[in-house]
């Protein structure tokens, strides 16, 4: 039982699952690496090593509140989502778009046969990605590009390599939970909301 072995866990680790149950519920996503390094290294997570070492036990504590646990060895990545349907998000249009051309983005590297699973670019590739293909007609306010950055900070989404995030020239790292949160059953569905001039004010659920 997972309750047993839950309760022959130390002080500490108890302190530490309850942190790491917060961050999942907060976050959704956490992986192996941190990847915030400007020289392009990888660290390993230390709290990934932790779920890992006691995912049977996060995974029955989550499932009591319907939430399902799933661990992808290919990316490293540890995820949480709701079957119920809580804890989605509903993001603006521009937020939506940012994700789908993040996804876009990641999708294209990957395409050239890139060894890393992360993809390194900056603000200002992103802005033009989304108006090369014509997602949006002008060039987005600062607030609006950082407020978007933010949720993809926020939900460990992308990371960032420079302090700040409010000029065009900031360094992010597309990180491999953008194929999590814009799956591939996603896509279309965001491409057919994106281009229907009749929802141009609506906003999007998207489980971050």
């Amino acid at each position: 039982m997972w309750l047993d072995r839950y309760n022959t866990m130390s002080s500490i680790d108890k302190e530490r699952f309850s942190e790491l149950t917060n961050e999942l519920l907060n976050k959704n996503y956490i992986l192996a690496y941190h990847y915030d390094n400007k020289n392009r290294t990888r660290r390993p997570n230390s709290n990934y090593n932790f779920l890992v070492k006691y995912y049977e036990v996060f995974e029955a504590y989550f499932a009591m509140a319907n939430y399902v646990l799933k661990r992808d060895d290919d990316y490293h990545v540890i995820s949480l989502t709701n079957e119920a349907g809580y804890n989605h998000e509903r993001i603006d249009k521009l937020t939506t778009i940012f994700l789908f051309t993040l996804r876009l983005m990641y999708d294209e590297e990957k395409e050239k046969a890139s060894t890393s699973e992360v993809v390194y670019t900056t603000t200002a590739q992103v802005i033009y990605k989304m108006m090369e293909l014509e997602l949006i007609n002008k060039k987005p306010t600062i607030k609006d590009t950082v407020d978007a950055l933010r949720f993809a900070i926020n939900h460990n989404i992308i990371t960032r390599l420079d302090k700040t995030i409010d000029n065009m020239g900031a360094q992010i790292v597309i990180l491999p939970t953008i194929l999590f949160t814009i799956s591939n059953e996603k896509i279309n569905a965001i491409f057919q909301i994106m281009f229907n001039k009749n929802t141009e004010n609506n906003e999007e659920a998207v489980e971050a």
